[in-house]
């Protein structure tokens, strides 16, 4: 069988930030929310052709469950 999950729990606050130097260096990245959760747009000029893209997300819900994830090298810059 099959574990039920949690109960949904509304997110109370939501950030992200992104580095092309692994993480050395975070900037903060806008978050517009939505219906469907949140949505950012990373500009382009930001990324440098032969570098990688690493964010790092956190989290957190009104029930206190919260999330601070971070992944290096993501996304391949070409």
């Amino acid at each position: 069988g099959t574990q039920p999950g949690p109960a949904k729990s509304p997110v109370k606050s939501a950030r992200l930030w992104i580095s092309t130097d692994r993480g050395k260096h975070w900037t903060p990245a806008p978050l517009l929310r939505t219906k469907d959760g949140y949505r950012t747009v990373i500009a382009p000029w930001s990324l440098l052709p032969g570098h990688t893209l690493s964010v790092r997300a956190a989290a957190s819900d009104q029930a206190g469950n919260s999330i601070d994830q971070t992944v290096l090298d993501l996304v391949p810059v070409r």
